[in-house]
This record gives structure tokens, sequence and C-alpha cells, in this order.
């Protein structure tokens, strides 16, 4: 075998022992991965980009077992590899940002994920093939993060990410479904949390929180529609509008503090 087939055989022998819980094949499989990366460095030194894609399997294998020492090792080779070669716009990039937030999050380590959730939206948000579904699911990981990570300031660090996305849903027309009023919503309650540093983020939460619930309400006829959406969305927008004076007037008072 050259390096990729070792890499290839080994990447799936070791899912299908997985999934089959027969850990020995397992091993064996990870083992095939381990010596697909020693050939490809010493056969191919100058290819970073595919040492990165072995790495990062090499590392998948071992956070699956919650080995997360070496998983942890293997993830930072192969992000800084991609950051060195592709770039930190580049979808690889992007994917590998998300594989080490997940790394954390997975022994409870929010702080420690976010800022690799962040890289993941500045990516996902600019994409030519943009996921309405796959940002629904980035951006609930990146609230959950905030929610547990309450000592992390969040000031500015996600609104260029979110108005970018927004721009780009809206260039591709595809800001009239109901999928981007459930996104609206999500994007509401991630603005909501960086209310207490950035004096714009409530408007930019009550813009989205009415959004959404007009288009889930546009939407909620529809054979997938579904009403717990729509009622979440209209909850939260209530809420909003409950504490709507309590911002705007924070605002205007530090607009003429500044005057």
């Amino acid at each position: 075998f050259d390096w990729f087939d070792c890499w290839d055989i080994g990447k799936l022998a070791a899912t299908r022992a997985f999934r089959d819980g027969d850990m020995q094949a397992f091993y064996r499989g990870r083992s095939m991965i381990e010596e697909a990366l020693l050939m490809h460095k010493k056969e191919e030194p100058e290819d970073l980009v595919m040492r990165a894609k072995v790495l990062d399997s090499l590392a998948e294998c071992f956070m699956a077992v919650e080995d997360f020492g070496p998983a942890e090792r293997h993830y930072d080779e192969a992000y800084n590899l991609l950051l060195q070669t592709v770039g930190c716009n580049s979808p690889l990039f992007g994917k590998q940002a998300r594989h080490s937030a997940n790394l954390y999050i997975a022994q409870g380590q929010h702080e420690r994920a976010l800022p690799f959730l962040q890289e993941a939206l500045v990516v996902e948000a600019t994409k030519d093939s943009v996921s309405v579904l796959e940002l629904m699911e980035l951006i609930d990981a990146i609230v959950a993060a905030v929610q547990k990570s309450p000592g992390v300031a969040q000031h500015g660090q996600n609104h260029r990410a979110l108005k970018a996305l927004q721009k780009n849903i809206k260039s591709r027309q595809l800001d009239d479904s109901r999928e981007y009023g459930v996104l609206s919503h999500k994007m509401s309650l991630l603005y909501l949390h960086e209310c207490r540093q950035d004096s714009n983020a409530f408007r930019r939460a009550w813009r989205l929180a009415k959004t959404s619930v007009r288009l889930l309400r546009k939407h909620s006829e529809s054979k997938d529609s579904s009403d717990q959406w729509q009622r979440m969305a209209e909850i939260h927008l209530e809420m909003l509008a409950s504490v709507r004076d309590r911002y705007t007037s924070g605002v205007e008072k530090s607009q003429a503090n500044t005057a």
C-alpha cells in the first residue's frame, strides 16, 4: 500500500469497527492511519494540506475513545497547517476549526471552544454554497457555548460574521423561507447575549426577532411547519418588547453622554 491506500483503508476499518463495537479492529484501523501519516511525511513532505487531513482523521480516532490528549495534539497540528496553507477563510479551515471546537465541547470546556466556533461561523457566513440548516446548527452551538461561559466578553466578536451571513443569504434569495425564520430567531438569541457589551446588540436582536415571527407566521400552514418554533419566536419577541424601553433608554443615554 502507498500512504493514501493506508489512510483510506484505515479510516474505513476504524469507522466500521467502532460502529460495530469491535475495538481490536478499531485500534488496527487507527494504527494504519498513524502509519499513513508517517509514510506521507516521508514521501510527500511538501503537501501540508493532505497531512492536515490525515492528522484530522487520526485525531478523530482518539476523540472517539475520549483520549483527548493525543486528539488535541493532532487537531492543533492540522489546524495550524491549514491556517498556514489555505488560510482562515477556506471551508477546509472552517471545518477544522469546528472539529477543534467539538473537542473542547466534549470535555465541557466551552470557553475554549468558543473562538473556534466563531472562526467556523466567519467561514460559513460567506460560503458560496451557504446552508441555512448548517448555520442553524452552528449558531445553536455558539449560543450554548456563550451560555456556559458567562465570564467571556462577546463584544463585537459575532456581529461582523452575522452581518455577512444575512447579506449572503439575501443575495441568494434564501431569506424568505421558514428555515430563515428559525435562523433569525437563533441569531436574535445570540445578539441578546451580547447586550451588556454592545449597545447596538439589542436593536439587532429586536429586528431579527420580528423577522423570525413574520416568516414563521407566513409559513405556518406549510406542510413542514412547526408550531413550536413559531410559539418560541413569539414568546422571545414578547420578552424583548417587555424590556425594550430599558435598552432603548440606555442607548439614548449613552449617545447623549458621548455627544
